[in-house]
């Protein structure tokens, strides 16, 4: 058998060939001899201090080159084995890397913004409805993912809803409603007053919903967090605004100054002003009207409730 070539060896192959007496084609025997001219390309004798240390640090290089390619080799034979085992398709041996491999056989898993993996059947999404929608307001689930990648809601054999993804494609929850002082849900962007403070605030985020804590900015434009149970989308009462109503017409109290009773614009759940407060006429509900809201404003500056 024709012997290899000594450039053609492995490390181990070099070593082993270095200390087996056989000359080489300088006629040399002795391991130092054979080993630094193989590494070097020219007789022993001939090499300086810096060309053999070069070459020590090739063959060590050689060495690592060697692990980490039985590593690789290792690795993907194991996961060949896997792949056959799983029915996979095939991984195109000597041109196609495990990466590519993975690019090829696999559609990669949508992830929300916090980085955790959208699974089919969640419902915690925030939903574009489509056209197709017939249940407006429906919570829906991620049920099917197209053609261009997006997830989608099915129903009726229709696409209903796309998830919303953000600026990198994230996929976005859906924020819980968080109800403020007057019952109605706190969106990030709208004004809201704190009845505590009586300050106009702006909201800037949902900073805990299950807390019912809300992020807000006054005018320093700095964020801060507020009890939703202390925001509401109304001003707070003043005492300023108690007196000068105080003053006003019932007409103009009740903001129905030239329009009929029948027509009533203090009409709430069907009853006007004088039947949700008990009283015998709409001049009687303006007073009581008065009284609570003096009462109220007492009892949130820290007065007699």
């Amino acid at each position: 058998m024709e012997r290899k070539d000594p450039k053609d060896m492995t490390a181990s192959e070099l070593l082993r060939w270095a200390a087996n007496g056989e000359p080489n084609e300088y006629g040399n025997t002795t391991t130092p001899h054979k080993l630094f001219t193989a590494l070097c390309g020219k007789p022993y004798c001939n090499t300086s201090y810096d060309e053999d240390a070069r070459s020590i640090r090739a063959l060590a290089d050689k060495i690592d080159a060697e692990i980490e390619a039985a590593r690789d080799e290792s690795f993907l034979s194991h996961v060949d084995s896997l792949i056959s085992l799983c029915g996979y398709p095939i991984r195109r041996k000597g041109e196609e890397v495990f990466d590519e491999w993975i690019d090829r056989c696999f559609i990669p898993r949508h992830r929300y913004e916090d980085g955790e993996t959208v699974q089919f059947g969640d419902r915690d999404i925030d939903w574009d409805d489509t056209d197709e929608c017939r249940a407006p307001g429906v919570q829906w689930v991620a049920t099917a993912v197209d053609c261009n990648g997006r997830i989608l809601a099915t129903a009726y054999d229709k696409i209903v809803a796309v998830a919303k993804t953000d600026e990198y494609g994230r996929v976005k929850r859906r924020v819980p409603e968080v109800p403020g002082a007057d019952g109605l849900p706190i969106e990030e962007g709208e004004t809201v007053w704190d009845t505590e403070s009586g300050k106009e605030l702006s909201v800037c985020a949902i900073a805990n919903a299950d807390a019912g804590m809300i992020q807000c900015s006054d005018d320093d434009g700095y964020c801060e967090d507020y009890d939703a149970r202390h925001l509401t989308h109304t001003p707070p009462d003043t005492q300023q605004r108690i007196d000068a109503d105080a003053l006003k017409s019932t007409a103009s109290y009740w903001d129905c100054l030239g329009r009929s009773c029948v027509d009533c614009p203090a009409e709430i759940d069907d009853k006007r002003p004088w039947e949700r407060c008990g009283a015998s006429s709409c001049e009687q509900a303006q007073l009581l009207d008065l009284l609570r809201r003096q009462r109220e404003l007492d009892a949130r500056k820290g007065g007699v409730k």
